[in-house]
């Protein structure tokens, strides 16, 4: 196959590797920025703009942040409520929607972007990106493409194998990745019948529950080291509450974060507001916060503090914390500390091992195990065709922390030589160990706005 140029004299091409979330905004961002600008989209996806995230049809499955701060457009950011109404859809800003209906907004403002003309979507894999005296050459499965610079918007990846998976993952009754196409369909059981695990407790394991809950007999047990359902939104406009954080750049440690963030709550609370609107409020600073931390306070908050983090930044709209707790109460679902250690065949079933508090492993029969651990971070482990040969030329190398990869202030993909490249960026969680936070929406839009203009400063300079 040969390589395709997809500029015209004058334009400056950006390849963008991923048309979930994170790709589209890239995209939409980079056209705005500068009318030379021309963008390929490299996925397989046979519906791009929804990604891993959006791509659920599940009716169940809501938006755990409120409509009025997911607009695509950071200057109309009643874009998406907007876009809602005139699909018929009677949403307000402070409503969480059905994220299957927020794939369909990223799909349409993807078509609007390639109806300009500047944006081609090429259904391929990206297997490998080399460099040229002029730029990078993408390779694809269905050719090479030619580019000025590119972003690696890869978006969330399986979760980690647990130990059972290598040698029984062609187990009916074990399902490595819930999010893979159809994991979920052979799961089922009769009434009465043993459960079906799920290992996890956060987000991706009140999904499966609910799309397990459709079928009444199911049973489901939710497993977890400590136990902790993600906590829920208040229901209506949440209340703001300005957290103040240490001035300057000295560093920080995990405990005098942690002291800060209960001081503010206490203060919080005897003004009559909600712990919610504090971890919200501090939000737009853990940018800042997370940089002051030394790497091994970094460590040490990944160890003791980020499940907590987690558990209450990352919240569930009210209707599904109601939906879950409608489970629960009918002992439909149950929820254990515990850490699951082993499963093996019984029967058309399993068996699963799971250490308590104790240490004391016992054993229970289970219909499936669902591995809800949520997304792998770890880009070397395994890394994928991509990851894996920019791996081997060099051109990457994971962050200090395997949370996403090593990159500058800017975005720019650190090489093995510890220097950054001037060409390849990554954006979104690919970011997540420079950042913290780098997932939601709001995070990724900013992002790409900030890519989008140094990218195209760039092109102006070496044009």
């Amino acid at each position: 196959m040969g390589e395709a140029d997809c500029s015209r004299p004058g334009e400056h091409v950006v390849v963008v590797v991923g048309a979930g979330a994170a790709g589209v905004l890239s995209a939409v961002s980079l056209v705005r920025a500068s009318e030379r600008c021309r963008v390929v989209l490299v996925d397989p996806a046979e519906r791009p703009g929804r990604g891993l995230a959006y791509g659920t049809t599940h009716p169940g499955h809501l938006l755990n942040v409120r409509a009025g701060r997911m607009s695509a457009l950071a200057e109309r950011p009643d874009h998406f409520v907007d876009w809602t109404a005139a699909q018929g859809h009677a949403v307000g800003s402070a409503d969480f929607v059905s994220r299957g209906v927020y794939g369909d907004y990223l799909a349409a403002v993807l078509a609007r972007v390639v109806e300009t003309g500047r944006v081609q979507v090429r259904r391929a894999y990206a297997v490998d990106v080399e460099e040229a005296a002029d730029g990078l050459r993408v390779h694809t499965t269905t050719g090479v493409v030619a580019a000025g610079a590119v972003v690696l918007a890869l978006g969330n990846r399986p979760p980690v194998h647990l130990p059972w998976e290598i040698d029984q993952g062609g187990q009916s009754w074990c399902v490595p990745d819930p999010w893979a196409p159809g994991a979920l369909a052979g799961v089922a059981v009769a009434e009465p019948g043993p459960p079906v695990v799920l290992v996890g407790t956060g987000l991706t394991a009140v999904d499966v529950a609910l799309s397990l809950a459709s079928d009444a007999g199911h049973g489901i047990v939710a497993v977890s080291r400590r136990g902790l359902l993600p906590a829920t939104h208040l229901t209506g406009p949440e209340a703001v509450w300005p957290t103040t954080v240490p001035a300057g750049d000295t560093e920080l440690t995990t405990g005098g974060l942690l002291r800060l963030l209960r001081s503010e709550v206490a203060e919080a609370a005897e003004a009559g507001v909600d712990w919610r609107a504090v971890i919200d409020g501090v939000r737009p600073a853990v940018r800042g916060l997370w940089a002051r931390l030394p790497e091994g306070e970094r460590r040490r908050f990944l160890r003791h503090v980020a499940r907590f983090w987690d558990v209450h930044r990352h919240r569930m709209a009210p209707q599904v914390a109601a939906r879950v707790e409608g489970l629960r109460a009918a002992g439909r679902l149950v929820v254990r500390r515990g850490r699951p250690v082993d499963a093996v065949p019984d029967g058309l079933g399993c068996r699963v091992g799971l250490r308590g508090v104790d240490g004391r492993v016992s054993w229970m029969r289970a219909a499936a195990v669902v591995n809800c651990t949520g997304p792998r971070a770890d880009v070397a482990r395994p890394p994928g065709p991509l990851v894996g040969a920019l791996l081997h030329r060099g051109l990457l190398r994971p962050d200090p922390l395997r949370l996403g990869l090593d990159v500058s202030a800017a975005g720019e993909v650190i090489g093995r030589d510890g220097r950054p490249h001037p060409r390849l960026f990554a954006l979104g969680a690919l970011r997540k160990g420079r950042l913290w936070e780098s997932t939601a929406i709001p995070e990724i839009r900013q992002q790409a706005a900030d890519l989008a203009e140094l990218l195209v400063a760039a092109s102006r300079a070496r044009a």
